[in-house]
């Protein structure tokens, strides 16, 4: 077909400009001068309009689609024929396409989930009215400039009921197709459902996997399944597993990679049956990080803001899961667990079996205090939560990154400013002074987790910035000065005893592995400790311990069910092993205690539980909880 110029009249529409042109035909932006507002046309192919049945079906669907009423999908306004030309005049999005805005890069997962939610509620309108897109893909997808996304082209959607004939490419045809184009890839066959790349029927649960391959899309900035030819990549979308998203994106929640996988399962049957339970599952998964974000910036109890006695106080980090304030624990803590005496007080009451009773739990108690000594005096000293008042260090709410100095008399932490900013900053606890150290470098650059050399003259800290290298490792004079770049490509990293090396996570993406890394204190001399291939693989927070000799680190994959746990590994040299058999949904930083006897970590035992204090005893790996909050 001709395009049509500047200025074409077609009925109440002027043409303005054209705007886009795909398979069905041309996308016009248009004036309608009967409403005075701006729309998009689009006119139908020359080929579609001569092919009655074609021209047919697709008019039917489009005026199903016309009665969608939701605010997440571009409304259709009029469908029209002028002087032969079959077109369609539907609401004109000014906004970005989806495609653009991930640009390769994973995106923030609260982003991924505010707009998973809106496409989810536009599918479950569609399907709910009986209309499948079979065409759910980035392209088709517009963020306005408020966040709002608009879904387009649910003009050619197939309507249910239309007979499954008239809407199936026989397989035959498809393999001949994929003969006769080697090397050509289909932009759209990437977003394909397994049953739609073979050709055969489809129903409202395509959507759902196109949804699925979306969101990993998102969380990853790639798509799951692609190949160097149309073949390959319809074998891998029918056949191959995704990667583990926590191999492109550490921050992506457990929960909403359980989301994706489960939409991208290839047996429909066993996907998300509808858009709705996916819409559920999505609201809880926000409200639970939401909520996790109110309790990280909810204000603690008012306190004394006088300086903490430093002969008596201990500082400590706060996970990042409780208060963002900086504090000193002085502060009696609950155990996670109710003491012995505490239970067979209880069990008194309840009981009164009088005299008798009192004497057998009076002997019980006693045999079970010798045999706890008898334990004690076997194994190497314990961890004690000690007594002590909580004193908040700092009061803007907008703090994270804690980390304390090895004299304890520092803390560093990063600040986000009014204007959206960070900077890195020192408080001297005995004094309450305060110093920046690192100003704002802007609001695309973002100060990550810092670590004090052990001789705590100097502090490393991570830099990411927006749309490059992440994690470049910077070192800075503990009370300012000029920044030095060490390294990049790093992760959170943990000093040797002697200060003369650290070690961090690195992610090699096109190999398809993780690694520890060992490297001099100025950065050089780098050495691969360990490496896990995909799917097993390691996460950020390996932690040295204090006789040197060992190195601890979360890890995660198939081997464990796709849960995850800690592992070392010995800096002489040598494989992974588990430290302990626990598994968890998540596990975090690792920190050793002083005395080598064990581990601990904030982790989530299962789905939906909130993060706990866990210590993992070393080496036997008993893993025991400290908080219960």
């Amino acid at each position: 077909m001709m395009s049509l110029a500047a200025g074409t009249k077609l009925g109440r529409y002027e043409i303005r400009a054209q705007i886009g042109a795909g398979g069905m035909g041309e996308v016009y932006l248009a004036h309608d001068t009967q409403l005075d507002r701006v729309v998009a046309v689009k006119i139908l192919s020359a080929e579609i309009a001569r092919d009655q049945q074609r021209l047919y079906r697709f008019l039917q669907e489009a005026r199903a689609a016309s009665k969608l009423k939701s605010a997440n999908v571009a409304h259709i306004y009029e469908i029209g024929e002028v002087e032969g030309h079959h077109f369609i005049a539907m609401e004109y999005v000014e906004g970005q396409p989806l495609n653009q805005k991930i640009g390769g890069r994973p995106m923030e997962a609260a982003e991924i989930i505010k707009l998973g939610i809106q496409i989810a509620k536009a599918l479950d309108e569609a399907h709910s009215k009986g209309i499948t897109h079979r065409d759910i893909k980035p392209h088709n997808i517009i963020v306005t400039s408020d966040a709002e996304v608009k879904m387009l082209d649910f003009g050619l959607a197939k309507l249910s009921g239309v007979p499954s004939g008239t809407d199936v490419t026989p397989e035959s045809e498809l393999a001949t197709k994929v003969k006769t184009s080697p090397g050509i890839v289909m932009g759209t066959v990437n977003y394909m459902s397994p049953e739609q790349a073979m050709g055969r029927d489809v129903d409202h649960r395509t959507d759902i996997f196109s949804f699925g391959v979306v969101l990993y899309e998102m969380a990853t900035g790639r798509v799951p399944f692609n190949g160097a030819s149309l073949t390959e990549t319809i074998d891998r979308i029918a056949h191959a597993q995704p990667e583990a998203i926590a191999r492109f994106n550490y921050n992506v929640p457990p929960e909403l990679e359980v989301i994706i996988k489960k939409a991208l399962r290839k047996n429909r049957d066993e996907r998300y049956q509808s858009a709705r339970d996916l819409l559920v599952d999505l609201r809880d998964l926000e409200r639970e990080l939401e909520f996790a974000a109110r309790m990280e910036h909810s204000v603690a109890p008012s306190v004394s803001d006088s300086p903490p006695n430093t002969h008596s106080e201990q500082a400590t980090e706060i996970p990042t899961s409780g208060q963002p304030s900086l504090l000193t624990s002085e502060t009696p803590i609950t155990p996670a667990h109710a003491s012995s005496a505490e239970y067979l007080t209880q069990e008194i009451k309840r009981h009164k079996k009088g005299v008798a009773v009192v004497l057998a739990v009076l002997l019980i108690g006693a045999i079970g205090l010798a045999f706890g000594l008898y334990k004690l005096r076997a194994r190497k000293s314990q961890f004690n939560l000690q007594a002590g008042k909580i004193i908040r260090l700092t009061n803007s709410g907008k703090v994270a990154n804690a980390t304390i100095s090895p004299d304890g008399k520092y803390v560093a932490y990063s600040a986000l400013d009014d204007a959206g900013q960070t900077s890195l900053w020192v408080k001297y606890v005995a004094t309450s002074s305060n110093v920046q150290i690192v100003p704002p470098a802007g609001p695309d650059v973002i100060f990550g987790q810092s670590t004090f050399s052990p001789d705590g003259n100097y502090i490393y800290y991570l830099r990411n910035e927006r749309g490059r290298v992440s994690g470049v490792l910077y070192q800075v004079p503990v009370l300012g000065g000029t920044s030095r770049k060490v390294l990049e490509n790093v992760s959170r990293i943990s000093f040797s005893p002697d200060g003369k090396r650290f070690a961090f996570v690195r992610r090699y993406v096109s190999e398809g592995e993780d690694a520890i890394i060992l490297v001099n204190a100025d950065g050089t001399d780098e050495q691969k400790l360990a490496t896990r291939k995909h799917p097993d693989y390691f996460l950020p927070g390996a932690a040295w311990s204090p006789d040197g000799q060992t190195i601890a680190c979360p890890a995660g994959g198939l081997t464990g069910g796709y849960k995850r746990s800690v592992v070392a590994v010995q800096v002489s040299g040598g494989s992974p092993r588990p430290l302990t058999s626990h598994r968890w949904n998540d596990v975090q930083s690792l920190a050793w205690l002083s005395d080598g006897s064990g581990v601990i970590t904030t982790a989530q035992e299962e789905r939906g539980d909130q993060y706990q204090i866990w210590r993992i005893s070393y080496p036997d790996g008993e893993a025991q909880t400290l908080t219960t909050d």
